[in-house]
C-alpha cells in the first residue's frame, strides 16, 4: 500500500496554511468575520493543523513509485514554484511574532495620584499672586468702601448706604494688606526668601487657628460663616477655595454655599 504523492503535497500545503493562520492570530480574520468566532476559528485552525501533521507525520511511512505533482515540471517553471512556496512559508512563519510586535504594549498601571494638601494648596495659590495685583484689589476694595460707607443722611453719621458692606470691607483689606508679598521686607535678595519663609508660616498658623477677630466680626453679617468669610475674601485676589479644603481647619467648617467672588 502506498500513498499517492501529489495527495500528500496537497494535504502538506493545506496543514501548512493552517499552522500559519493560528500562527498569526486573530488579525489574519479581523473584518472577515464576527469578532466573537475568531478565537473559535483560531482554535479549531489549531487543532486541525495538529491532527494533520500526526497524519503527514504517520503518512511518511509509506511509499510510492509514483513522482510527486511538481517532479516533472519544466525547470523554468520548477524556480518561481519553489521561490513562491519560500515567501509563503515565511511569511506565515513570522507573521505572528510580526503582529505580537506590532500590537500596542499594555502600560503599566498609573502611580496613585500623591495626596495634595488643601491649606497648602490654598498657600501656594495666594504666594503666585503679585504684591502689584493684590495691591489693584485692596484700592479696589477700598473704592467699593467709600460708595457703602456713603452717607444717606448728612445730619446722621450712622446712615451708611450699605452698612453691612461697610463694616467688612475694611476688615478685608487689613486681611489682604497682612499677606506675606504685601508687607515690605528689609532684607535685600535672595535673603528676603528666608524673610518670606517666615511669613508664610505665620499665615498658616494664622488661618490653622481661625480667622482673626476682626475679620469674623466684620464680615459675619455680609458672609456668614468662617468658611464662607475666608473663601469670599481670597475670591477677590482670585484664589478659589474649593468646597470642603477647609474641613478640620476652621471649627465645624460646612461646604461654601456662597459662590467666590474671583477675578479674573
Amino acid at each position: 500500500m502506498s500513498i499517492d504523492p501529489k495527495y500528500v503535497t496537497y494535504f502538506g500545503v493545506w496543514t501548512s496554511i493552517l499552522m500559519g493562520i493560528a500562527a498569526i492570530g486573530p488579525s489574519f480574520f479581523e473584518g472577515a468575520i464576527p469578532a466573537f468566532l475568531i478565537p473559535t476559528v483560531l482554535k479549531w485552525c489549531a487543532i486541525f493543523a495538529f491532527v494533520n501533521n500526526c497524519i503527514l507525520t504517520g503518512g511518511s511511512g509509506f511509499s510510492s513509485s509514483k513522482p510527486g505533482p511538481w517532479a516533472n515540471l519544466p525547470a523554468a517553471a520548477a524556480k518561481p514554484v519553489i521561490i513562491i512556496a519560500i515567501v509563503i512559508a515565511t511569511l506565515f512563519a513570522f507573521g505572528g511574532s510580526a503582529h505580537a510586535q506590532i500590537l500596542p504594549k499594555s502600560k503599566p498601571p498609573a502611580a496613585p495620584a500623591s495626596k495634595v494638601d488643601p491649606l497648602q494648596k490654598i498657600l501656594d495659590d495666594i504666594s503666585a499672586k503679585s504684591a502689584t495685583f493684590v495691591s489693584g484689589v485692596i484700592l479696589a476694595i477700598q473704592e467699593a468702601d467709600d460708595d457703602a460707607a456713603t452717607l444717606t443722611n448728612p445730619s446722621d453719621p450712622t446712615s451708611y448706604r450699605d452698612p453691612i458692606a461697610h463694616a467688612c470691607y475694611p476688615a478685608q483689606i487689613k486681611f489682604l494688606q497682612s499677606l506675606p508679598q504685601i508687607q515690605a521686607i528689609k532684607a535685600p535678595a535672595p535673603y528676603n526668601m528666608i524673610v518670606m519663609f517666615q511669613r508664610k508660616r505665620d499665615l498658616v498658623a494664622q488661618i490653622k487657628a481661625g480667622l482673626p477677630g476682626y475679620l469674623k466680626v466684620g464680615c459675619s453679617a455680609l458672609l456668614q460663616d468662617e468658611v464662607n468669610i475666608f473663601a469670599q475674601t481670597l475670591g477677590m485676589i482670585g484664589v478659589t477655595v474649593g468646597a470642603g479644603a477647609l474641613t478640620g481647619i476652621f471649627p465645624a467648617a460646612a461646604p461654601i454655599t456662597l459662590p467666590a467672588l474671583t477675578l479674573p
